[in-house]
């Protein structure tokens, strides 16, 4: 009989927890749910209090003792580690990982929290505004979220762009603020957090903070604990936000519900969108999930009736939809990926002294730097792509892994001269600059707003109002509002409607109704411009009619359910990487002999195969894409199988992951 044992939850790939003495000399024990130091291996790391006993698995001359108490109150309520374990089994990752991942890394690296909780509220940064008159279907809108105060609903939010969704989530948490409770909104990027930060601290003044990963460690811990403590009553954050505490959450919101940006690419692959709604109904709360695109998951859930639809039709303000024009690049003359009727229109809309978007999703100067003589072209050296040539200063660098190398002038095949190929962002502005030396050229891309506060100051610029082109990538798409922007252009865009991964042409779509729905937003009728060599491609056709979105997705489910892919289905993705091109198909396949033996006959198993981008950083790539007609199927075998695979010997040699739900099969 050992006298006491802690059971602790640690990071790594452990799927219980891991057993420890407990001192004799230390005062008083720990609460379940705090935070203690453990030995592991060679290191000192940070585990939680599972619970506390006096029986172990493992024989007590193997145990190690604890190190040290870091807490005198539990981290995690119940309720709380409620969801983190639902996030835990669904997603198929240990529980000392999410529940590592949960904290801030100043917790994370073992500091005590600070004795007194220092204030971590916006420093508006007094409130000033007050609430706007609603049009009748905003005011149906927030009233039809408030009947279901305290009681779990999914609300589908479908407004145009330039609804009025906003003003629909503040007069909500308006509400809900009144009464003592918290709000969480998700934006889908940190580059929207700003904005977003202001127009909640105009109207709630200090009682809103931000929570997101650019924060400096001490500021998201205080942003956290105002969080969990309840003196924050708005949080404004991206996808990480749906992990912190809160004291007393009335209600979520997740604008832009569509976005890829709510789905974690590495380490534990949640969805933050579909952990906010299981949140939420564990809280007995509503959500709201906003979009004037709304994913194909949200719109059959709507469909079905699992989820609320409201419907925000009109703009606000009488402001019209923007009108759509396709030009047909066949045949025709393009310079710097302009052609003239585009460059007629900008020019008009610029002596109109409007303001004018252009959209273009590919930063740098050129996709390829290439010799025209023979066609040989770059390849970035640790990946399966082209490396993209940048100006100023001069290098080619790879969009994957980020590597750089020198321009080579020479070609390394024939000796003849390197040029550019294709067109980039920087390109572009130097075609217009030449086009309109006159008007301010305003580029905002990753490169152009890599300094700290320079999406701000660009962003200022921009509503000065003054007549200028601004120019960019998916940054500039999604959620602004540039009251002065008449018309959107979009150049290039034709890369998403023959790519191999299936769910491309829905991504496609948002992402053009979303850039379009910058334009026209007050009294002057916006304008959208397509260059594209197949005008008559179905997308095009049906996006560009008054109820566009709706008709492109009725076709497209159509064709998923032909094709038994989500929503009417449900699949997982395995992926391994390995140094050598065969290793990492090699290991999957002994893997796919474990899931094959755990005989669920409805779940099938495909692959494995390269992935579609088979090299990325230096590893080669390999798959194995599950799907199923039942989900309760599909996790029945990830139980089993994952812990299979974890602790299989092999599976050391490898880097691999699961993503359940996968938003991209790349």
């Amino acid at each position: 009989m050992i006298t006491s044992v802690l059971r602790v939850y640690v990071p790594g790939p452990f799927w219980e927890p891991l057993d420890y003495l407990m001192p004799t000399t230390w005062t008083e024990s720990p609460c379940v749910g705090a935070r203690v130091t453990v030995p592991l291996r060679n290191r000192e790391i940070v585990g939680i209090v599972a619970n506390i006993t006096h029986e172990s698995h493992t024989p007590a001359h193997k145990l190690k003792w604890a190190l040290s108490i870091l807490d005198q109150e539990p981290l995690f309520d119940e309720i709380y580690l409620e969801f983190l374990k639902w996030l835990s089994e669904y997603y198929h990752a240990p529980l000392g990982e999410v529940l590592h991942m949960a904290l801030p890394v100043f917790l994370r690296k073992g500091k005590l929290l600070p004795e007194k909780n220092i204030q971590a509220v916006s420093s508006d940064e007094e409130k000033n505004e007050k609430p706007l008159t609603l049009t009748p279907d905003q005011e149906l809108a927030v009233r039809q979220i408030l009947s279901s105060q305290d009681i779990f609903q999914t609300f589908l939010l479908h407004g145009v762009t330039g609804s009025g969704k906003t003003e629909v989530y503040l007069q909500v948490i308006e509400n809900i603020v009144r009464q003592g409770k918290q709000a969480l909104v998700l934006v889908p990027e940190i580059g929207l957090t700003p904005q977003t930060l202001s127009r909640f601290s105009k109207r709630f003044g200090s009682q809103v903070i931000a929570l997101h990963s650019e924060l400096s460690e001490k500021k998201r811990l205080l942003a956290w604990l105002a969080a969990r403590d309840g003196r924050a009553k708005v949080i404004v954050g991206t996808r990480s936000a749906i992990l912190a505490p809160f004291k007393e959450l009335g209600v979520i919101v997740i604008d832009e519900e569509h976005d890829l940006s709510f789905k974690q690419q590495d380490g534990i692959r949640y969805s933050a969108r579909d952990a906010a709604v299981v949140r939420a109904s564990q809280m007995n709360i509503p959500i709201v999930l906003g979009s004037a695109t709304p994913s194909f998951e949200t719109w059959v859930n709507a469909e079905k009736g699992k989820y609320q639809r409201i419907d925000l039709a009109q703009r606000v303000g009488g402001a019209s939809l923007p009108s759509w024009r396709l030009i047909d690049l066949r045949k025709k003359y393009v310079e710097a990926g302009l052609s003239n009727e585009l460059l007629t229109a900008i020019a008009e809309n610029l002596a109109a002294k409007q303001q004018v978007l252009l959209f273009l999703n590919r930063r740098g100067y050129a996709p390829a730097w290439i010799c025209h003589q023979c066609g040989w072209s770059p390849d970035c050296p640790h990946c399966d792509i082209k490396l993209t040539y940048h100006a100023h200063p001069p290098k080619l660098v790879c969009h994957i892994c980020a590597k750089t190398q020198k321009v080579q002038y020479a070609c390394k095949e024939c000796g003849s001269k390197m040029a550019p190929l294709g067109v980039g962002t920087q390109r572009l502005e130097e075609a217009l600059q030449q086009h309109f030396p006159d008007i301010p050229i305003i580029r905002i891309d990753r490169d152009s707003t890599a300094r700290k506060n320079s999406f701000e100051k660009i962003l200022a610029q921009v509503h000065e109002g003054h007549p200028q082109i601004l120019l960019g990538t998916q940054m500039i798409a999604k959620g602004h509002h540039f009251p002065q922007v008449t018309m959107v252009g979009v150049l290039n865009p034709d890369g998403g409607l023959y790519s191999a991964d299936f769910r491309a042409p829905e991504h496609l779509a948002q992402l053009m109704l979303q850039v379009a729905g910058r334009a026209g937003r007050e009294q002057q009728p916006g304008k959208v411009y397509i260059q594209t060599y197949w005008p008559e491609h179905a997308l095009w056709q049906d996006i560009a009619k008054p109820d566009g979105y709706a008709l492109f997705v009725n076709d497209m489910l159509k064709q998923r359910m032909l094709a038994q892919l989500p929503p009417y289905r449900f699949i997982a993705l395995l992926q391994a990487e390995a140094k050598e091109a065969k290793a990492a198909e090699t290991f999957l396949k002994e893997m796919l002999l474990k899931a094959k033996n755990i005989g669920i006959s409805d779940v099938s198993m495909l692959g494995p195969v390269a992935a579609l981008q088979a090299k990325r950083a230096g590893y080669y790539r390999s798959q194995i894409l599950l799907v199923s007609e039942n989900r309760a199927s599909l996790q029945r075998l990830l139980k089993v199988w994952i812990p299979q695979v974890s602790s299989d010997p092999l599976s050391r040699k490898f880097r691999w992951h699961l993503d359940v739900d996968p938003v991209e099969v790349l």
